[in-house]
């Protein structure tokens, strides 16, 4: 029996794998990859690292003190501006470069209380907020984030076609007097849906992870992950490694919310229309749902689980504990109904 299962695993996935619509979204990838270094590479000529860039030069903890010490002055200046301003785009200018500044100081505060970072680096910093995306992209942020996104959309999509393709071409008949159970063919399904999130998203980070060893080097760097109230350090391969778990959980939820709702269908177009709500959704459900008070917004799965913030959103830095068991409840609810009315499904 486990023999015919990986016969039918095997088939799901070369049959997936050379589908017009895998390759399409494959060489949307591909593309997005080539284009996101290239505009790296010509920011980076363009406009050399400066503070704006979040790289931090210092020789040592006086010359690092030396910065906080004209940072806080600077930051003094922009209040004391602000209070004079009456223009509302200057004082959102001022509010903005406040926000900025005091992010430094709470880096330059970090750097000075960490020790085992040591001097003479540059450290390249990434954003835990929405609102710290206007002021630098970490390397690894700036080369993977659209691969994986548009990976994320097509591997979803593909999700939401495994089942349905079934109905929609005729091939149930075959497929379901095979010998095999309902449960194990969704099993065999689910399972070529993994196997490409796994790949694809091990394959952009990997390519994001030599992309990052180029320009950093191979000796021990970090990057400093702030937020405008908390920071933290990770090395290059680190930081690689907690990606990776970090958008295949979030491959697997989404793509896998979609595949337990594709079973109650028989339907290509409702499939791909409900496909395409739930995907709007998960884009933009932070800045729909933002409203939400933050206790209610930890049920609110468009808003625990948005694949633009799955670094960025801090409420869900602060409460990842209770956004992973939320997310999994909704997981096992999706995949229990889904399996239930599948194998009670009337195929006629």
């Amino acid at each position: 029996m486990l023999g015919r299962l990986f016969c039918l695993y095997r088939k799901e996935l070369k049959k997936t794998v050379f589908s017009k619509t895998f390759i399409l979204f494959f060489s949307v990838i591909l593309i997005s990859i080539i284009i996101s270094i290239y505009f790296f590479y010509s920011t980076l000529e363009s406009e050399p690292y400066t503070s704006s860039y979040g790289v931090i030069p210092y020789d040592d903890y006086e010359q690092l003190q030396a910065h906080l010490n004209h940072n806080e002055e600077y930051i003094s200046e922009l209040y004391g501006q602000l209070e004079v301003t009456a223009d509302l785009n200057r004082r959102s200018l001022i509010k903005n470069e406040i926000r900025y500044r005091e992010r430094l100081s709470l880096i330059y505060k970090y750097l000075q209380s960490h020790p085992e970072i040591s001097y003479s680096k540059y450290y390249d910093f990434g954003s835990l907020t929405n609102s710290g995306y206007e002021d630098n992209f970490s390397f690894f942020v700036f080369i993977t984030t659209y691969p994986i996104i548009f990976m994320i959309v097509g591997i979803a999509v593909l999700s939401s076609l495994i089942v349905t393709n079934d109905f929609t071409n005729g091939t149930y008949k075959f497929v379901y007097t095979s010998g095999v159970s309902r449960t194990k063919i969704i099993f065999a399904k689910l399972s070529t849906i993994i196997t490409l999130l796994f790949s694809s998203c091990l394959l952009i980070l990997l390519i994001g992870l030599i992309f990052g060893f180029v320009q950093y080097g191979y000796d021990k760097k970090y990057l400093i992950m702030a937020s405008y109230r908390n920071v933290f350090h990770v090395g290059i391969s680190g930081y690689f490694f907690l990606s990776f778990l970090n958008y295949l959980s979030l491959g697997i939820f989404i793509c896998g919310i979609i595949f337990f709702i594709s079973l109650f269908f028989k339907n290509n177009i409702i499939s791909l229309t409900i496909c395409a709500i739930l995907l709007f959704l998960f884009l933009n459900g932070y800045n729909l749902f933002a409203h939400l008070n933050e206790k209610l917004a930890i049920f609110n799965v468009f808003t625990s689980v948005n694949i633009f913030d799955v670094f960025s959103v801090e409420p869900v830095f602060y409460n990842l504990w209770k956004y992973l068991i939320i997310s999994f409840a909704y997981f096992t609810i999706f995949a229990t109904a889904g399996i239930f009315w599948f194998r009670k499904k009337d195929f006629c």
